[in-house]
């Protein structure tokens, strides 16, 4: 129940900051997933590290290094700012499909079903998703 949770709450933070139509989000394959479960933890760390400690005075220029971090991180994957959180936002939203599936929690299958997120993740991505099973539950618990 905690990892449902876990992959429920990075979704939702995820996707707060990506605004996206549906038809926006890229299709699913072996080389994106492996793609972002290479990045993410990088990327976390990235963000973990400028989120500390900031004092008013250093907001714009953390944000410029934190930017060029990111930046350059993605671009080291062949992926840009704009096409990441767009992948993490797939990925994500159907690994907590997976999971809710997997899980059979009572009540809160139909509560996201109908979301536009969980229908955009076809069920060969989930099972996909589910082949990288371990590896996505480890990138997202931040392991």
């Amino acid at each position: 129940m905690r990892s449902v949770l876990v992959t429920i709450a990075v979704s939702l933070a995820l996707m707060a900051g990506v605004v996206a139509a549906e038809e926006g989000l890229p299709v699913l394959t072996d080389q994106n997933v492996q793609k972002f479960i290479e990045i993410l933890p990088e990327y976390r760390a990235i963000t973990e590290k400028y989120g500390e400690d900031i004092k008013p005075e250093e907001t714009i220029p953390t944000a410029s290094k934190l930017w060029t971090e990111i930046n350059a991180l993605l671009t080291k994957h062949g992926m840009t700012v704009e096409e990441f959180p767009l992948l993490a936002q797939k990925i994500s939203m159907g690994f907590a499909a997976l999971q809710m599936e997997d899980a059979q929690i009572e009540g809160m299958g139909s509560v996201f079903a109908n979301l536009p997120m969980f229908k955009s993740v076809t069920p060969e991505e989930k099972a996909l998703l589910a082949k990288y099973r371990d590896q996505l539950q480890t990138v997202f618990e931040g392991e």
